[in-house]
């Protein structure tokens, strides 16, 4: 009884899903696929005996007649064609680094880059009207419906090329049901052209089932595409089908008021500030060229953008006011009608910011906000704070909130992480990518314009010598920075600048970063560099021996699969081949210190993280002073303790040495060497390269 109920159960299912009339080759392939299955499951009745309940249908002409009815008039479908028309196409990068090579400054380069990559108000009025001739297809399906655009297209902030994110709403009062135990039962869309099922019937539809209904109907009727459209099940389900003419690609979705909510509280952010769209739309395009935003387990735009917007609202004073204030201003973000921009009104409320920052300057400020981000914490730009995980977790109404290793909240809906998908290896990836973009600005000349690569196109295309690889494996930090002409206590004489600026940069590295250190006598200082170069030779015999293993291991598969094609050999395996003798530190020194002259040489020690998520302390006012180096200590202080909570920083020891070149004698070389490490910390690296020159001049001033 049981496999009978099976069959039969089956042989209606097959029944039901025959379309009525096939216009399209997916179509074709799906009822010659049914047709197959029906057979079969007839022999396998016939072979065990089993009593068919219901008649198994394999023409058309059946599945037609079954679905015709007496109570309601056929309805007869308009035909509709999608206007010609000129669509934004995606800007080739090469273009792009064509019109970036003609600027004279960074701010510029930002600003072509976001006028060249901009959708126009032609652009977004042709995919108003590609909207439009949408409607046209769905209108013998439903009663009272809109078709709506939201997201990249008019938050301001879209490129050319972008996909189309619509929205589709019924005002009929649908069933509720948002759990299905199997798959949802929806009419055919035969049921309804035959009138059997009214547009009333589905337009009341529970909202997945109508975007399933609405699949179906792209899948009979739309012939735009040689890519069948798709149902994606996700957190916001929707159908996805592309137009092959207009190379463009959409996502439909039912009704979705976080969103529309989301894209006005965007293009009120696009309209706060002009400085907003350039940088928006640099840091995303130099995110989506290095391949951290994409598919799957990549960032989405979305979270960048949120990322951004949170920066800019910790600028001090800031650019761009917080989520939570906004909403206060306008309590009806969430409403269905994207055309209402009554919302705009209160762009007078909001006064403009006092910040004057560069573009350029806030570029900068991006990368190295994040790259010593304390990323422990949950970003929240509805509040425009960070909050500590153990904080925000602790609450009880952010229970169902997903962790992953970023987490940035949706300030329209404050249970949803936009980074839960990110996978921890594009988190590192965007790590890399920051430290890389640091310290090409920390390179002034890499700044200005030139005829090899500079600027912003230095980002894109990354110089040999900035490449992660080549900063995580530097044995040296070196930079300069100008002699002191002012203290605390006024003026200083010439002939005192030397000794006073060494002094002060001894206090940076001991009182304000909370480094201890111990200067050397020339004969320890030798003797650490010789200890240093014998660890440096070790672990390049050691890596020349495993790479010999690894050279011979391939070396060995290759005679076992002679008639396979050889494989490619491990490039740094060949690199360590043909590496060239480097120069030992010793001889660095000896040869450094031949055309400049040593002023002093340091050991020092840091055991307290003062870098990771310095910006984010926020001194109280009692603890303002005007003294530079009392501020930054109480920085370091806070930063250390809030670091010491979450992990022990393990000592770190390097050397820092100071000279005085002789053909600029208004300058310090500074030298950061690693001890009893062959690499110099990266990180450490950076900071001490941002930060030294920033409070060296800040003193001066």
């Amino acid at each position: 009884m049981s496999m009978q109920k099976c069959f039969c159960s089956l042989s209606g299912k097959y029944s039901k899903l025959i379309p009525n009339a096939f216009r399209n080759k997916n179509h074709l392939r799906t009822y010659t696929f049914l047709t197959a299955e029906k057979k079969k499951f007839a022999r396998l009745r016939s072979t065990l005996s089993v009593k068919v309940c219901a008649p198994v249908r394999f023409h058309l002409s059946d599945a037609k007649n079954e679905v015709e009815s007496k109570d309601n008039p056929p309805i007869h479908r308009q035909p509709f064609k999608f206007e010609d028309m000129s669509f934004d196409k995606p800007v080739p990068h090469e273009d792009l680094i064509a019109a970036l090579y003609k600027c004279e400054t960074v701010s510029e380069q930002m600003e072509t880059l976001a006028s060249t990559l901009s959708l126009r108000q032609d652009d977004i009025r042709n995919r108003i009207k590609f909207c439009q001739t949408l409607e046209s297809l769905f209108k013998p399906f439903f009663i009272d419906f809109k078709i709506q655009i939201f997201g990249s297209t008019v938050n301001g902030f879209g490129f050319k090329g972008c996909d189309i994110d619509i929205s589709f709403e019924t005002s009929a009062k649908e069933k509720e049901k948002n759990f299905y135990l199997e798959p949802p039962d929806v009419p055919l869309v035969s049921e309804v052209m035959s009138g059997k099922v009214t547009p009333q019937e589905i337009s009341e539809l529970p909202a997945k089932e109508k975007l399933l209904f609405i699949h179906n109907v792209l899948l009979e009727y739309y012939m735009e595409s040689e890519n069948p459209p798709i149902f994606i099940n996700a957190h916001v389900p929707l159908v996805r089908f592309h137009h092959d003419k207009f190379e463009l690609k959409c996502d439909l979705s039912f009704k979705n008021k976080v969103a529309f909510a989301n894209t006005k509280l965007l293009y009120l952010y696009y309209k706060l500030d002009k400085r907003v769209a350039p940088l928006m739309m640099t840091v995303r395009y130099w995110a989506k060229h290095l391949e951290i935003i994409g598919k799957g387990l990549m960032f989405n735009s979305y979270t960048i953008s949120l990322m951004t917007i949170y920066f800019l609202q910790t600028r001090n004073p800031p650019i761009l006011p917080s989520a939570e204030s906004v909403l206060a201003l306008y309590d009806n973000f969430k409403d269905d009608d994207m055309n209402d921009n009554s919302f705009l009104s209160i762009l007078e409320k909001i006064p403009p910011s006092k910040n004057e920052q560069s573009l350029d300057e806030l570029l900068k400020e991006f990368f190295f906000f994040y790259l010593f981000f304390d990323f422990t914490r949950v970003i929240c730009p509805i509040t425009a704070t960070a909050v500590p995980r153990e904080e925000f977790f602790s609450r009880s109404e952010n229970s169902y909130f997903k962790k992953n290793t970023l987490c940035v909240q949706d300030p329209m809906c404050l249970l949803h992480n936009v980074a839960d998908l990110v996978d921890h290896k594009y988190c590192r990836k965007l790590a890399s990518e920051l430290l890389v973009a640091s310290n090409i600005f920390l390179n002034e000349d890499a700044l200005k314009p030139s005829s090899s690569t500079w600027g912003l196109l230095s980002l894109l295309d990354t110089p040999q010598n900035y490449l992660f690889k080549c900063l995580t494996t530097s044995k040296v930090i070196s930079f300069s920075v100008p002699l002191l002409s002012k203290s605390f206590n006024g003026d200083i004489p010439a002939s005192e600048r030397v000794s006073a600026s060494t002094d002060t940069l001894l206090k940076i590295l001991d009182y304000a970063f909370l480094f201890s250190y111990k200067r050397l006598k020339p004969t320890e200082h030798l003797n650490l560099l010789k200890k240093l170069d014998e660890l440096i030779l070790k672990q390049k015999r050691e890596y020349e021996a495993a790479t010999k293993i690894k050279l011979e291991m391939q070396q060995i598969r290759q005679s076992l699969h002679k008639n396979r094609p050889e494989p490619v050999l491990d490039v740094n395996v060949v690199n360590a081949k043909n590496s060239e003798v480097i120069e030992s530190m010793l001889e660095q020194f000896r040869n450094f210190n031949a055309e400049n002259q040593l002023i002093f040489c340091a050991e020092c020690k840091t055991s307290k993280n003062v870098w990771q998520g310095r910006e984010l302390v926020q001194l109280d006012t009692l603890y303002d002073s005007k003294n530079v180096l009392e501020r930054e200590r109480l920085i370091s202080t806070l930063t250390a303790k809030l670091n010491d909570k979450r992990e022990k920083t393990e000592p770190y020891l390097f050397l820092c040495e100071c000279y005085v070149p002789k053909d600029s004698p208004d300058t310090l070389v500074l030298n950061f060497k690693p001890y009893k490490k062959s690499n110099f910390n990266p990180i450490l690296g950076t900071f001490l390269k941002q930060y030294i020159p920033k409070i060296m001049r800040n003193i001066n001033e």
